[in-house]
């Protein structure tokens, strides 16, 4: 298998001189595998003024390499948006601006696209503390409990895949994070690979803050990907939940009120079990106006993809 791909690589912060030195052993270890021919685009955001002259001269000495300014940073997500509509070739594959896995592993990585559609890279042998790794295995945790995607390192940005899986997603935010999950429910075949992880990512680390953005996304992902076509199963689960709840309590203090004579009026918890069961009323009144929405255009909504059709 012969391969033509485009390198995207984001470059968010300033790298550093180091950056030049990772562009020649990308170019060393992607085209001395099945690559047949490789083209290299950079994304530079402001914070990057210092990398720059290297990369605008990289540019004149190399017809394979793009440099993109700009104007701020718009995000990960962005730049890889832009680094797709800016390629030559149909697969892309996005490397991060400071080594995250051992190099001499990418064409064994590499190669797994042949029988997938988007190959992401999951470290192993890891040279981090256990600390640092603690926040990435809890959202690995919560993803896999939840999703049946594909889903290991959200924070390695070692991802190859096919241009065409963009045309059915949509990426913003922080979702590159979760390319596995929003390719995984339009029916792509999506590979974890395990990578060995690199010695200079050893100092890597990411904010609990984070992470807890991380969180947030998962939620909106799975709204999105589980629950978007189906409003009431999410709505109308909680608040089914919350009436409930507020159904029992309100009737457990009307049986003390009429057979024990104990006061209702001054007891908080009659509030709380009223608001309860108004809230699980909200939000089933929500997911029934939601479905109804999804009715109403459902002729709209493509449920599916078609991988490809054989014969006349």
């Amino acid at each position: 298998m012969s391969l033509e791909i485009s390198v995207v690589i984001p470059v968010q912060h300033d790298p550093g001189p180091s950056l030049l030195d990772l562009h020649e052993r990308y170019v060393q270890v992607i085209e001395s595998g099945q690559v047949e021919s490789a083209e290299y685009i950079y994304i530079l955001d402001p914070n990057s003024d210092a990398t720059r002259p290297e990369l605008l001269q990289l540019t004149e000495k190399c017809n394979k390499v793009r440099v993109i300014e700009m104007a701020r940073d718009f995000g990960e997500a962005t730049a890889i948006n832009i680094g797709a509509a800016q390629a030559t070739y149909d697969v892309l594959l996005t490397l991060p601006s400071q080594e995250q896995v051992r190099l001499d592993s990418l064409p064994n990585f590499i190669a797994q696209l042949q029988n997938n559609d988007v190959v992401l890279a999951k470290r192993s042998d890891r040279v981090d503390t256990t600390i640092r790794q603690l926040p990435s295995r809890t959202l690995n945790r919560i993803v896999n409990r939840f999703s049946d995607a594909p889903f290991a390192d959200a924070s390695c940005s070692v991802r190859l895949f096919r241009k065409a899986v963009l045309d059915e997603i949509n990426l913003y935010g922080d979702f590159h994070r979760f390319l596995s999950m929003l390719a995984y429910e339009q029916g792509f075949r999506i590979q974890l690979v395990e990578l060995p992880q690199s010695e200079s990512d050893r100092h890597a680390f990411s904010s609990p803050i984070l992470y807890l953005r991380h969180l947030l996304d998962v939620l909106t992902i799975l709204f999105l990907t589980r629950f978007n076509k189906r409003p009431l199963r999410f709505f109308g689960s909680i608040g089914t939940t919350s009436l409930i709840i507020g159904s029992v309590g309100m009737t457990f203090i009307a049986i003390q009120r009429v057979l024990f004579d104990i006061s209702a009026a001054d007891r908080p918890l009659l509030i709380l079990f009223v608001l309860l069961a108004a809230l699980g009323i909200q939000l089933i009144a929500i997911g029934l106006v939601g479905e109804s929405l999804v009715f109403t255009h459902a002729r709209d909504l493509k449920e599916y993809k078609i991988r490809e059709i054989h014969g006349d």
